[in-house]
């Protein structure tokens, strides 16, 4: 009898493993831990969906306030859809939308 493998940690989405919070150490030119993994380089499913939830958050709210373009907007969503993606599930704006036109 095989047990099914499940992910518990991934490389972190914000800072993409370098564990440096990417656009304050640029802009500061100093190295600030990332602000999703304190600078581990990994994280929990459960932040990795929590900052996905976040990315797709800020991408609509940005863009509809004008804060970015449509294509900034395409890019974030796609980046926090591809989390979702990497720990099989679906994301839940896309489940819910699903479920409203069914």
């Amino acid at each position: 009898m095989s047990q099914a493998s499940r992910i518990t940690k991934i490389i972190c989405p914000c800072c993409k493993g370098t564990g440096l919070w990417p656009s304050i150490a640029e802009a500061l030119q100093r190295d600030i831990a990332c602000n999703w993994c304190g600078g581990a380089k990994r994280v929990a499913t459960r932040v990795a969906r929590h900052y996905a939830d976040n990315l797709y958050t800020i991408a609509v709210g940005g863009y509809i306030n004008g804060d970015h373009d449509i294509g900034t907007r395409d890019r974030m969503t796609a980046e926090a859809v591809a989390v979702f993606n990497l720990l099989g599930e679906v994301p839940p704006w896309i489940e819910q939308a699903c479920r409203r036109s069914a």
